[in-house]
């Protein structure tokens, strides 16, 4: 089966070719430099560990301490990433907008009135699925 093209966000494309470069211009085992790495931080806690390791060609572990090391600084007034909504608060009242992204940047935004958030369930289920 041949692999198919991702295309890549625009800042993740550009920092795989920053990496790119530094990597042609450098000797094997040189270390990285810190904004590299703290450019790949950024992007980790974006798009996600894993997918940030593959694309820039980094090593998991490594990427997993400097994340550990450096706690995520939000901006103010920004909205919360994630949202927990318990059991007992399956009603809605009014209207909503719910907004998702997954780790290849693609998103998607369900305005809701007066629908029960149980019933999203299998349509994020799906969307959630068809990252590979």
């Amino acid at each position: 089966m041949a692999k198919q093209d991702i295309t890549l966000p625009t800042d993740l494309a550009a920092a795989q070719g920053q990496f790119t470069r530094w990597r042609a211009e450098h000797k094997s085992g040189t270390r990285i430099p810190e904004p590299l790495w703290t450019m790949a931080t950024k992007l980790a806690r974006q798009y996600g560990h894993n997918h940030i390791c593959r694309v820039l060609k980094l090593d998991y572990y490594s990427l997993k301490k400097r994340l550990a090391t450096s706690p995520a600084k939000p901006k103010p007034g920004s909205a919360p990433a994630f949202v927990e909504i318990l059991p007992g608060q399956s009603g809605l009242a009014g209207r909503c907008t719910v907004e998702c992204e997954n780790t290849r940047g693609e998103r998607i935004r369900i305005h809701l009135q007066g629908k029960e958030l149980s019933e999203l369930q299998p349509f994020f289920s799906e969307f959630w699925s068809n990252i590979r």
